[in-house]
């Protein structure tokens, strides 16, 4: 098997080990291959990097769903501790503390909805405010995620 073959098998196979036995037993043409070996480990390491961008990708898309997208999950999908997790946030510009940047959007709203209200006349409810932000009174109440 070449180097390719042996990525696309170990990508199709059940199990996420192999110990140095098994290699030897599945893999015996290249063993005292050099360069087919290196190869191998490039490929392979290669691979796992495209991986490991595409997984922090998606966790990063899945925390962007919405304020309330559960971050205890993202970690636990992508295999990732929080404050790695929250690293990887800070650097893409997302904000840790998600709560206090609602909290920050609601006030900005109510204080434009106070100034439109000395325009004309009237003033903006709290579920207004509310929905202009896509909240509801019932997500006030709902856990951080």
């Amino acid at each position: 098997m070449n180097p390719e073959e042996i990525i696309e098998a170990e990508y199709r196979s059940t199990s996420g080990e192999l110990s140095l036995s098994e290699f030897e037993k599945k893999y015996p043409s290249l063993l005292g291959n050099f360069n087919a070996l290196c190869e191998l480990a490039a490929l392979a390491s290669d691979l796992e990097q495209r991986f490991k961008a595409l997984s922090r990708a998606a966790m990063l898309k899945a925390d962007d769903t919405g304020p309330f997208a559960d971050r205890r999950l993202i970690m636990a999908a992508g295999r990732m501790t929080p404050s790695t997790y929250y690293r990887l946030l800070e650097k893409h510009g997302m904000p840790r503390d998600r709560s206090r940047v609602q909290a920050d959007d609601v006030a900005d709203a109510v204080l434009v909805a106070e100034r439109n209200a000395a325009d004309d006349g009237t003033r903006a409810s709290l579920d207004e405010v509310l929905e202009r932000f896509g909240f509801s009174r019932a997500d006030l109440d709902r856990p951080e995620g």
